[in-house]
């Protein structure tokens, strides 16, 4: 008890939020944990409706050396649960609710276009796992159907299940952009086309993009996507633009990568709207 006094009084008030929080945030994954075993205690296995699209079933039916239909759901639902927990670090709750209803409209768009319904069956798993999803679900404020299609599509990204060079639900976020929409994008974003271009030629490094300007983007192109959909864009290679897309107001290369601060500073923007861009 004297140690303990000793370090309280020396300590000073930022030592002490620093503390206070981390005591904060372990009471709250303890209460989280609580949680969720008061959930999965009533059963261990159990039966659960769930909804899948129809392109995330024929992905899982695909994946090499998978097990059961039944087993590559459940562990797609686990993996892509972390995903959603790993992504929603970096994201406020708006951006990540923005983030699937973008996901929802692209796949149910899919789906019109194709003549094609919700893939709904019933998948044996265990309690926790469905009562961690019903959490996270509840904690996003959505739906829990939802929820479970965007993790699914995680899992499908993080396993390259999908094409690379192309967003979440296999569609390129700059697809069809034609010079003039390129422009008002950019303006919409209050950014030069140089660094716009960076974003389409996947020559921005991925972790350096500041977390509220990348749900911006998102949004402000002219068929919105969700983060996740440019988060894979980025993680493709590089390219450089072919005949199908025009030049930037610059060269842009097809090899190597810039940080999003380094991008913007190329791209001639003023240092105080690069402050205020890494800030958001």
């Amino acid at each position: 008890m004297a140690r303990l006094a000793t370090l309280l009084e020396a300590a000073s008030s930022g030592d002490m939020r620093r503390w206070w929080g981390n005591l904060a945030q372990d009471e709250a994954e303890r209460s989280r944990e609580r949680h969720v075993r008061s959930l999965a205690a009533r059963e261990r296995m159990g039966e659960y409706s769930i909804s899948l699209d129809p392109s995330q079933s024929a992905a899982l039916r695909a994946a090499a050396g998978a097990g059961a239909a039944n087993a590559r759901i459940v562990e797609a639902l686990r993996e892509g649960l972390a995903a959603v927990r790993e992504e929603a670090r970096g994201m406020t709750e708006a951006a990540m609710r923005d983030a699937v209803a973008a996901s929802e409209r692209l796949l149910r768009d899919g789906r019109r276009l194709r003549g094609e319904d919700l893939d709904v069956r019933t998948v044996r798993m265990d309690a926790e796992t469905h009562a961690r999803l019903q959490l996270q679900a509840h904690e996003l404020g959505v739906k829990l159907p939802e929820l479970c299609r965007y993790a699914v599509g995680l899992h499908l990204r993080r396993h390259a299940h999908v094409d690379p060079d192309r967003d979440a639900m296999g569609i390129d976020p700059f697809a069809g952009m034609d010079r003039q929409a390129f422009g008002a994008t950019a303006r919409r974003l209050g950014i030069p086309r140089d660094l716009l271009a960076g974003f389409r030629d996947r020559q921005i490094e991925l972790d350096t993009v500041p977390p509220a300007f990348m749900a911006r983007l998102c949004d402000d192109l002219p068929r919105p996507v969700p983060v996740a959909a440019m988060r894979a864009h980025l993680s493709a290679e590089p390219r450089l633009s072919g005949a199908m897309m025009f030049r930037a107001d610059g060269k842009p290369a097809a090899s190597g990568r810039k940080t999003f601060e380094e991008a913007a500073r190329d791209a001639g923007m003023p240092e105080e709207e690069v402050r205020r861009l890494l800030s958001e």
